[in-house]
Order: C-alpha cells, then sequence, then structure tokens
C-alpha cells in the first residue's frame, strides 16, 4: 500500500497492533554489551515509530476518500460509530451541521 502506508497505521487496529509489538520488541531487547533493555538505556531517550503521519494530507489529497478495502470500511465504521454516539439519530446530526449554513 504505498499510496497509504503513513496514515491507515492511525486507525487500521492491526497496524496499530503491529506497532506496539514492534515498540515493545524493541524496547524490551537486551543489549548484550550492558546487559539492560533498550527502553532503561540512558542514551535513549525517545523512539519515533513514524514520522510525519496522519490522516489530514490524505483529506487534502482525497485519498481518503479512495481507501481500499478492508480500510475504508474500517474507518468509515469508526466515522459512524463516532456520529451514533455524539449524535443518537439523523435529525440530531442534522440540525447540528445545518447550523449556521447557507444556500449556495
Amino acid at each position: 500500500m504505498p499510496n497509504y502506508d503513513k496514515g491507515v497505521d492511525n486507525f487500521c487496529a492491526r497496524m496499530i497492533e503491529l506497532q506496539r509489538n514492534y515498540a515493545r520488541d524493541l524496547l524490551t531487547h537486551l543489549n548484550p554489551y550492558t546487559q539492560t533493555t533498550y527502553a532503561k538505556e540512558p542514551a535513549v531517550a525517545i523512539v519515533e515509530l513514524n514520522n510525519e503521519n496522519s490522516l489530514l494530507g490524505f483529506a487534502f489529497g482525497r485519498e481518503l476518500f479512495a481507501l481500499p478495502e478492508p480500510y475504508g470500511g474500517e474507518l468509515r465504521g469508526y466515522w459512524l460509530d463516532y456520529l451514533k454516539a455524539k449524535y443518537r439519530d439523523t435529525a440530531t446530526l442534522r440540525r447540528a451541521w445545518d447550523e449556521g449554513s447557507e444556500p449556495l
């Protein structure tokens, strides 16, 4: 997924799990010279798993609307769950999103 690798990992449960596993494996690795895990090494201050990574760039480039399955469905599902929890029903959602709108 070369066009989506730096965005899908923000919401895809499997990719988040893999990032957690990687961070755990890296930080619990035993340095053979100091006999200390990397998490306790004084020289390790920060570990960044993914740099310059957000969904915002996808939204500007429209790639967010063309996510292949299963990623598009997973993200839509999270969005719909959020809307249902926040607005309870379609009428409440429409009132909130129409507030202050004007005809074109």
